[in-house]
């Protein structure tokens, strides 16, 4: 099975599930401001149990998006907790193993999520199709009159 079969039916499973239907629709919202929340804790103290409904909502928001397939979104989102990560190790000034790989980790997710949506676009001026010689095939080069494998008149 595909990620993308997994993400149809993470979304089909959500949107059957009518409690599922607002926070569904407001996925980026709350995993915006988780990030938003874990970055004012960084200047003002907000209190544990706050910050452990914030946790569960920012994964619970990411498993949302990936329903939704919404892959910049994630990317804002994954990206934004791994710059507060580092913002935190900045500001206490101790730099620890497990921030440091928090960094590695919701980074190369954020990476792995912008990717998916960069996609290359082709251009049809810039990929001209090879003229091909109707007798045997083989490729021709730009205004000959005869192809160089077997003579046909072109």
């Amino acid at each position: 099975m595909s990620f993308s079969n997994v993400s149809k039916e993470l979304l089909a499973y959500f949107e059957s599930k009518k409690f599922l239907a607002v926070p569904l629709s407001i996925a980026n919202i709350i995993l915006f401001a988780c990030v938003i929340i874990r970055a004012l804790n960084l200047f003002i103290r907000i209190d544990a149990t706050i910050l452990a409904i914030v946790f569960y909502l920012f994964f619970f928001s990411i498993v949302l998006l990936l329903a939704k397939e919404d892959y910049m979104s994630l990317a804002i989102g994954l990206g934004g907790h791994a710059v507060v990560v580092l913002l935190r190790m900045i500001i206490i000034r101790f730099i620890g193993v497990p921030s440091i790989l928090e960094i590695i980790i919701y980074g190369a997710f954020a990476f792995v999520a912008f990717s998916k949506t960069t996609t290359k676009v082709s251009s049809p001026t810039l990929e001209k199709e090879a003229v091909k010689c109707p007798s045997c095939g083989s490729p021709l080069d730009e205004n000959v009159a005869f192809c160089n494998s077997c003579g046909h008149k072109v």
